[in-house]
């Protein structure tokens, strides 16, 4: 009876921990949009622009992708994994959001910044073959 309890009691911690929320883009920040393909396997970043968004897909782009659910969570990054959403800023950094992994980088191509969320993969799918 105690190991019910006890794995009970596992399954709401982890479930706790489980945090989803969507990741907000601030349209007067973004200077372009692509969809790109990650070729991972290479020491350095290299990618092939799939999809170039012209200037009046952007808002709408921004307002599919703000319904996609990402969580949080914990343990090594998986990097990135084929197709990803390539946002270039108007201060030159660029942010490479794939479905485990989101990397901010700046004109140098230096890491800024990285998280390791997780998109829904169904939603993420869907949204980037809405480009394809």
């Amino acid at each position: 009876m105690r190991i019910r309890y006890f794995t009970l009691f596992l399954c709401l911690l982890l479930i706790g921990c489980t945090n989803k929320f969507s990741y907000s883009l601030d349209r007067n920040d973004i200077l372009s949009i692509e969809i790109i393909e990650i070729d991972y396997d290479q020491p350095n970043l290299v990618y092939t622009t799939i999809y170039t968004l012209d200037e009046n897909e952007i808002d709408d782009f921004i307002d599919n992708f703000s319904k996609v659910k990402f969580m949080k969570v914990y343990g090594d990054p998986h990097g990135f994994d084929g197709k990803c959403i390539l946002i270039r800023y108007i201060n030159n950094d660029f942010e490479i959001i794939g479905q485990k992994y989101i990397e901010r980088r700046n004109i140098n191509n230096e890491v800024v910044s990285w998280h390791y969320y997780h998109a829904d993969k169904n939603q993420f799918d869907e949204l980037i073959n809405i480009y394809n």
